[in-house]
Parts: structure tokens; sequence; C-alpha cells
């Protein structure tokens, strides 16, 4: 082999080298951007993170809130429920009391008129009675 040759195979050698040593050099500085991109997007996805938590939270406790007021308004409901079927029972009662009273009313009416019958009946008796008593002392 002769010098050239070697010198050929040297230079040869020395380019792939410099290209192995480029390429890596590339890869290393294209690794880095990978890198910071990677960083970047894992901060902006922590930050994204942060926010829909935040606003889970805001949506669970009104979500609590909601459901408190639902449970209390089903409480109020129940209340006015049970108040209402009081007071309807409480209705039926009283229009039951009213009408055995407007029926004890009738009865009594009637009793009295029949008392007034009998009252004026005996007492146009008792003054027929009177005149032809004194009808028959006249006489």
């Amino acid at each position: 082999m002769d010098a050239q040759a070697i010198s050929i195979i040297a230079l040869l050698a020395g380019m792939a080298f410099g290209a192995i040593a480029a390429w890596l050099a590339a890869r290393g500085a294209h690794a880095k951007s990978v890198e910071a991109a990677v960083a970047r997007t894992q901060a902006e996805m922590g930050a994204e993170l942060a926010r829909i938590t935040e606003r889970s939270a805001q949506q669970d406790k009104a979500s609590a809130l909601v459901r408190a007021e639902l449970d209390s308004e089903k409480q109020a409901r129940t209340s006015a429920e049970n108040e209402v079927a009081r007071l309807n029972t409480a209705f039926a009662e009283l229009k039951v009391t009213v009408e055995n009273e407007r029926k004890s009313a009738e009865e009594k009416l009637a009793l009295l008129d029949e008392a007034k019958q009998k009252l004026s009946s005996e007492f146009q008796l008792l003054a027929n009675r009177i005149f032809e008593d004194k009808s028959n002392k006249l006489s």
C-alpha cells in the first residue's frame, strides 16, 4: 500500500469520523430541542390540569350546594304535603260536624214547630172552652 492509498483511507476515515461527530452533535441538539418541547408541553399540561382541577372543585362545590338546596326543597314539599293532608282531614271532619249540627238544628226546629202547633191547638181549645163556659154562665 502506498502512501497515497493510506492518505485516502485516512481522509475517508476522518470524513466518516467528522460525519459521525456532526450527526451526534445534531442529534444532541435535536434531543435538547425535543426535551425543551416536552418540558414546555408538560408545563402547559400541568397548568391545564390545575385549571381543570380548580374548575372541577368549583363545580363539585356548586353541585353540593344544589344538592343541599334540592334536599331542603324536598323536605319543604314533604312538609307542605303533610300539612295539606292534615288540613284536608280536618276539613272533612268539620264538614261532618257541620252537617250533623245542621241536621240537629233542623230536627230541633221541627220539634219547635210541632210544639208551637200543639200549643196553638191547646190554646185554641182552651179559649173555646172558656168562651163556652162564659156563654153557658151567661145564658
